[in-house]
């Protein structure tokens, strides 16, 4: 790369050649440029493109068409191919269906955007890759205020790092300002996306409003910003070091023992239960605020309790551990759902437990698995049953009566701390006159004594 007083240019090449990215390409072949076609991203492409050449990286672009923007997109893909070819650029043009994809998940649209944009990223960069993306000091200003804007802690605070995974960002320090001036006195064509204009977009008005309020205060936020950033990622790295350091041989899992935590300060505690919570949900999703405090609160109780928190992932205090388990999210049983009941051993997978109806005079047993490392069982008079006995799922309005008293099904469910994603799945055993044993619960008033016996056993599946 030639000498220049360019400043896009010549921090590009500081950022290649010092720092975290310069680590990150040590073990490199080959560099991905995720390429929309706008300025930022076609400025990172010709830069890369120049600085590799002669040096031991492969370069290859990746263009991602979402599936959202009919012609536009077409003509940016279209675009994306032209300006490749011109330079002898590998491009790899991938097609996703993002509206369809977030339907069927049940997530917004940007999200389910950007998790299949990186995934598609990661892809293309093979074992022995890295990626480069185009963000700029303008996009970590955003970031920042965004983040500010709907709460955030340290980490939060700062902004986009410059390598995140094998994600390299050499324009992080550059304004979109200068990149665009690069783009004009380079030669470099680039597209317009128009959704950019639309201030319903929660980034778009903070571009429109908020950015330009901040130059009136100051010429440069973005400088300010990332030097503000840079300070706070190495007070959050530090921290991050002394939670992995007090956690030992937990901090790679999922679990750690509730005395240790609290003997933790406030700070490392809530990275302490960041950092478990991540493992548990594999993809680096941070915990909000609002959870991690949930969290901790539930590790200082110390007694046995439960937690749905974002990603389905539940945490758990039980047996002085706090734990965080992955579970899937199953589609709610149909509302008509009755399943009669016999001796006999029956499983139901697709809600998560099995269940076993024998004589009480046969052995436990000891073959089911359950995530509370106990079965629920119960025993009961089968005379005292009323009609046929059946196994159906909880629905609005029910009650059972036990003790003298008439209790809703509901806050027996809850008084359980069984969490809410389980609650619907949760089985309760029936006859003509209505619930006879919700699990956990003592069995309806005057079906626990009586003859031929039964004993009903319930075991919860993992996940």
């Amino acid at each position: 790369m030639r000498e220049t007083s360019d400043p896009v240019r010549a921090a590009f090449r500081r950022a290649m050649t010092e720092g975290e990215i310069a680590g990150a390409l040590a073990g490199a072949r080959r560099i991905v440029v995720g390429y929309s076609g706008g300025a930022d991203s076609s400025a990172l492409l010709a830069l890369t493109a120049e600085f590799c050449r002669g040096r031991a990286w492969e370069v290859s672009a990746i263009h991602i068409h979402h599936g959202i923007r009919g012609e536009e997109a077409d003509r940016d893909a279209a675009a994306c191919r032209a300006f490749c070819e011109a330079r002898a650029i590998p491009l790899t043009v991938r097609y996703l269906d993002v509206p369809a994809s977030a339907a069927r998940e049940k997530r917004g649209v940007e999200e389910t955007a950007r998790r299949l944009r990186l995934a598609a990223f990661e892809e293309a960069a093979g074992e022995d890759g890295v990626v480069a993306v185009a963000h700029s000091a303008d996009d970590n200003l955003e970031t920042v205020v965004q983040r500010l804007a709907r709460g955030t802690g340290l980490r939060g605070l700062g902004g986009i790092p410059p390598v995140r995974g094998r994600l390299i960002r050499p324009l992080l320090s550059v304004s979109a300002a200068q990149i665009r001036a690069f783009c004009r006195a380079e030669g470099i064509p680039f597209v317009e996306d128009s959704t950019n204009a639309d201030t319903a977009y929660t980034r778009n008005y903070i571009r429109a409003h908020v950015l330009p309020a901040l130059r009136a205060i100051t010429p440069a936020p973005e400088a300010s910003a990332a030097r503000m950033c840079a300070a706070l990622r190495a007070d959050e790295a530090y921290l991050r070091q002394q939670t992995e350091r007090a956690l030992g041989e937990w901090s790679g899992g999922t679990s750690a023992p509730t005395a240790l935590l609290r003997e933790l300060p406030q700070p490392l505690l809530f990275r302490a239960c960041a950092m478990l919570y991540a493992n548990a949900r594999g993809d680096g999703t941070d915990l909000g605020a609002v959870h991690l405090y949930d969290t901790a609160q539930l590790v200082v109780r110390g007694t046995a309790a439960s937690l749905d928190l974002p990603g389905a992932v539940t945490a758990r205090v039980w047996d002085g551990t706090l734990s965080f388990s992955r579970e899937e999210r199953r589609a709610a049983p149909p509302a008509d759902f009755r399943f009669p009941l016999g001796i006999g051993t029956f499983s139901f997978p697709e809600y998560g437990f099995s269940l076993c109806v024998s004589p009480e005079s046969e052995q436990k047993r000891t073959d089911e698995k359950n995530i509370y490392k106990l079965s629920i069982c119960t025993t009961l008079s089968f005379d005292t049953i009323q009609g046929s006995f059946f196994l159906r799922f909880r629905r609005e309005g029910d009650t059972v009566r036990f003790g003298g008293m008439t209790r809703e099904v509901r806050k027996l469910l809850w008084a359980q701390k069984i969490p809410a994603a389980r609650r619907p799945f949760v089985p309760l055993f029936c006859d003509g006159a209505g619930i006879v044993w919700v699990p956990g619960c003592p069995v309806r008033d005057g079906c626990a004594d009586g003859g031929n016996r039964i004993r009903l056993e319930v075991a919860y599946h993992n996940g």
